[in-house]
């Protein structure tokens, strides 16, 4: 009698051999089974060229066979650039193109595989911002044999400055002679700022437009005093002779009459005459005379005839032509009005004066006296 054999699993134990067939076998399909799994599985392409962008949902393993299936060529020297985004791949074709580039006036042709315009102004280190000007925008994708325009713009600020005038304000003032002013405060200009916007194209200046103004300083009114005080007489308006007689007026110990000088740089003669005058000189006084020949028509050096009121001097200190009020250092005499017409034998400050009479120039003598320089006359006057 057969007995039928007991098959006995335990952990560890050994499968029978046809178990172990079956096993393998089960393990082979399991695994091609994955394979043609993950084989059947579609990746989607999103293929970008010339701007235009191509969606492909395909098998293929590979960028080059997913541009085929989208009937994409790629040039002997086009390229591809290759990301992953997701579970998407995204491919962009690089084409290459010969573009025209005009920039600040020059143009020049280039070949290049940047995708968009701004990419080959980068390639060309050409900067642009905002108010430069493009002939198409950044993003433009480039196509073969375009041409793109830029010109480089630039604003500039500039600032010019003109016056402005001041004004003047006068006042009066009674320790002035009349006709006569005095500069209080001098009047200073201030400056308006004008601020230009310039705009520049390549570097040439297109349009200036005027973008403001400002007062840069302000201007500082003239302060002028106006004389109110009765002037004194003016050379100009003498009357052109000997105004106080003939010979030397001993005026004595009569002070009340004797000339006197004061801050206004006047002089009043003993007779009651103010006269204006320039400065003064401290000198030697003599006395010369023709008699008793008859006054010379032209006796002096300089052609004026010899006669009262005419005196001699050092050119060099007082020069010929020069109207003068002469009167004693201490006050007491007075020679008066007269002008300077001849060249004495003398140099440095000294003056001969005029008389009548050979008595009079020896009673005169040596004298100390001021000559005040009143001004000038012109060459023409006889005396």
């Amino acid at each position: 009698m057969k007995r039928l054999a007991k098959m006995r699993w335990t952990l560890g134990g050994k499968l029978p051999l046809d178990l172990k067939h079956v096993f393998l076998v089960l393990l082979t399909v399991a695994t091609v089974i994955g394979f043609s799994a993950a084989a059947l599985t579609k990746t989607t392409y999103v293929i970008t060229d010339q701007g235009e962008d191509y969606v492909v949902h395909t098998y293929a393993e590979t960028p080059e066979e997913a541009m085929e299936e989208a009937g994409i060529a790629l040039g002997p020297s086009d390229e591809y650039e290759v990301r992953q985004r997701g579970s998407r791949v995204l491919v962009d074709v690089l084409r290459t193109v010969t573009v025209g580039i005009v920039s600040e006036g020059k143009t020049q042709q280039v070949t290049t595989t940047a995708s968009t315009v701004a990419g080959v102004l980068d390639e060309l280190e050409i900067e642009f911002d905002t108010d430069d000007v493009l002939s198409c925008t950044p993003d433009t994708h480039l196509v073969d044999g375009m041409t793109i325009e830029h010109t480089a713009v630039e604003t500039t600020y500039v600032t010019a400055y003109q016056p402005i005038p001041y004004g003047t304000e006068y006042v009066e003032d009674d320790s002035i002679f009349s006709g006569k002013s005095l500069s209080l405060v001098e009047g200073r200009e201030g400056e308006l700022a004008i601020t230009y916007r310039c705009v520049y194209e390549d570097g040439v200046m297109v349009s200036m437009e005027e973008a403001g103004t400002s007062i840069a300083s302000e201007p500082v009114d003239a302060l002028v005093a106006l004389g109110t005080r009765e002037a004194p007489i003016d050379v100009a308006d003498m009357e052109y002779g000997y105004k106080n007689g003939h010979g030397i007026h001993n005026l004595g110990d009569y002070a009340s009459y004797r000339p006197s000088v004061d801050n206004g740089e006047t002089v009043t003669t003993f007779t009651g005459e103010e006269y204006s005058y320039e400065y003064r000189v401290y000198c030697d006084a003599t006395a010369y005379t023709c008699w008793p020949d008859p006054p010379l028509s032209n006796g002096t050096a300089s052609g004026r005839r010899a006669q009262m009121g005419v005196i001699a001097s050092d050119w060099s200190v007082l020069p010929n032509g020069t109207i003068c009020y002469v009167v004693a250092a201490d006050g007491s005499w007075e020679y008066g009005y007269c002008i300077v017409g001849d060249n004495g034998d003398f140099s440095g400050p000294m003056v001969d004066l005029y008389m009548d009479t050979y008595d009079q120039c020896v009673n005169f003598g040596a004298r100390q006296c001021y000559v005040y320089v009143l001004g000038m006359m012109d060459d023409e006057f006889v005396f």
